[in-house]
């Protein structure tokens, strides 16, 4: 019987709409539904694994929940899929990963489960509408470009778990923007660029820092 989606079994079907997952299907493969423009989908339960690019410019859905036995967001998922509005992440959830959710300019608020240890490379670059993201406790490391150009959050409070933070995380940042580091100061293995933006050379982010913040769950 059919376990898998096969990669790019449905890829560039511009005019589906909707298609509903059998219940024996635990994994949809890399780019199995890329550039279905149209299409709105749920993602069952059974589902264990949703490959790279899986959900690539699929313009049409605006929201999303990812299963519970769903580990890790492969590469570019649901990169530019500009319409989504909401993701339900399930607790259990390890890592985000590169380009993940790149280009969704339509999010606006994601919250992210006590479980996850990772961002990706560029993971929310360019989602220029978030305006509201939790980062939890326990968090190690940030990618680079995680949240270069994501002009619309006030705010973002990095726990003192992070141990690492890439080139260009925070790159892009404004003078209205805030970063709000629990630690006093920036780790070993953080990047010396961590708060830069790469264009042509690096430009330092005008945003402004607070170390050794402190909040009710310090």
């Amino acid at each position: 019987s059919l376990s898998k989606i096969e990669d790019y079994a449905f890829s560039g079907c511009e005019n589906l709409k909707y298609i509903e997952i059998p219940e024996n299907v635990t994994e949809i493969g890399a780019d199995a539904f890329s550039g279905c423009e149209k299409l709105n989908i749920e993602i069952p339960d059974n589902i264990t694994k949703i490959g790279s690019g899986a959900f690539l410019r699929c313009n049409a859905i605006e929201s999303i929940t990812i299963p519970k036995s769903v580990k890790k967001i492969e590469y570019g998922s649901f990169y530019g899929c500009e319409n989504l509005q909401q993701i339900n992440l399930p607790e259990g959830l390890e890592s985000i990963g590169d380009d993940a959710f790149r280009d969704c300019k339509g999010l606006e608020s994601i919250t992210i489960p006590e479980s996850v240890k990772e961002f990706g490379v560029r993971c929310f670059y360019f989602c220029e509408n978030l305006q509201q993201i939790n980062l939890p406790e326990g968090l190690e490391k940030i990618g680079s470009g995680a949240f270069d150009c994501a002009m619309n959050l006030s705010e973002i409070i990095i726990p003192k778990s992070v141990e690492t933070i890439n080139s260009g995380a925070f790159g892009g940042w404004i003078s209205k923007q805030t970063i709000k580091c629990k630690a006093t100061e920036a780790g070993e293995n953080w990047n010396e660029y961590w708060n830069y933006h790469y264009d042509g050379g690096y430009i330092k982010s005008s945003c402004s820092i607070i170390w050794g913040y402190q909040d009710n769950n310090t």
